[in-house]
């Protein structure tokens, strides 16, 4: 992984804090959103919008965020009055079956689990969060045509001044059997992370999580499913 995974601890938040968070990418939960536009004129509420590696599609910067080098996009979703609900970045990323081409060398699956363990440490030591605190889960599964590794990361805590709030995490990598006609997709991969006051936004994570409950794996035995992810269909 070509990223510097000691970014983490200046790129949340503009201080340590010895605290459980209420800001991200220097934006701060149950805020009025006008105050982090860098014009009022514009609505949109993302840093960029750039899906997976498509480089062609325009990228626009009107909020204020903290820069990371790992999120592409930065968003943050507001309730009707404009105060802000969720925080949230996200990286995603495709596998090719050219590995010229291919994010293959920046964003393998060994490394794409190092990165989200280190972000969650990082996460820990930046709000002086027990690191042992966060519900951590890995789930595997298995089609005729997939293979797909996901991870979540969560937890729950109430502030005073902000209430019930939820910090979580989630990593996924597909590996498909048959790569994509003339393009040779063969998978792909994403991280993302949100900071939210949203209940109904964490439930619906986390029943993506309860959908998976029967595909639930030991992170002990994460190494072995690490080789079968990239042995199967021989394209890897």
């Amino acid at each position: 992984m070509k990223i510097l995974l000691t970014i983490f601890f200046l790129l949340f938040s503009s201080s340590v804090v010895a605290e459980l968070p209420i800001s991200l990418f220097g934006i701060e939960i149950l805020e009025k959103g006008e105050i982090y536009k860098k014009d009022t004129s514009i609505t949109r509420t993302c840093n960029s919008y750039r899906i997976l590696n498509d480089k062609t599609r325009p990228s626009w910067t009107n909020i204020k965020f903290k820069k990371n080098d790992l999120f592409d996009r930065q968003c943050i979703k507001m309730y009707d009055d404009g105060i802000i609900h969720t925080i949230n970045g996200i990286k995603m990323w495709l596998y090719f079956d050219d590995f010229e081409k291919s994010d293959l060398n920046d964003y393998g699956l060994e490394e794409s689990l190092e990165i989200v363990k280190t972000l969650r440490k990082n996460l820990s030591t930046l709000y002086k969060i027990n690191e042992k605190k966060f519900k951590v889960f890995y789930t595997y599964q298995i089609s005729e045509d997939t293979h797909i590794l996901n991870n979540y990361f969560y937890i729950k805590y109430k502030k005073k001044s902000k209430g019930n709030l939820y910090l979580y995490g989630f990593f996924q990598a597909i590996k498909e059997q048959n790569p994509s006609p003339n393009i040779g997709k063969i998978g792909s991969g994403w991280i993302s992370i949100d900071l939210s006051s949203n209940k109904e936004k964490f439930d619906i994570y986390m029943q993506g999580l309860k959908d998976k409950k029967n595909n639930i794996i030991k992170e002990n035995e994460l190494d072995s499913y690490i080789e079968l992810f990239n042995s199967s269909h021989s394209v890897f």
